[in-house]
């Protein structure tokens, strides 16, 4: 493991407003809402790599 970081694949640590904000001003995702992000992320395996610092 890297120093510092730590992965996570608890949704509750994940910030689902700022993931969709991100995703939703991408090419393949252009204007997906909260609802959807929110379905597809409770059907995926998501991941997160967080900043312990």
């Amino acid at each position: 493991m890297i120093s510092g970081y730590r992965i996570s694949y608890d949704l509750k640590d994940m910030d689902i407003i700022a993931i969709n904000r991100f995703i939703a001003n991408s090419y393949c995702a252009k204007g997906i809402s909260l609802e959807t992000m929110k379905k597809a992320m409770n059907n995926s395996l998501s991941f997160g790599v967080f900043n312990n610092l």
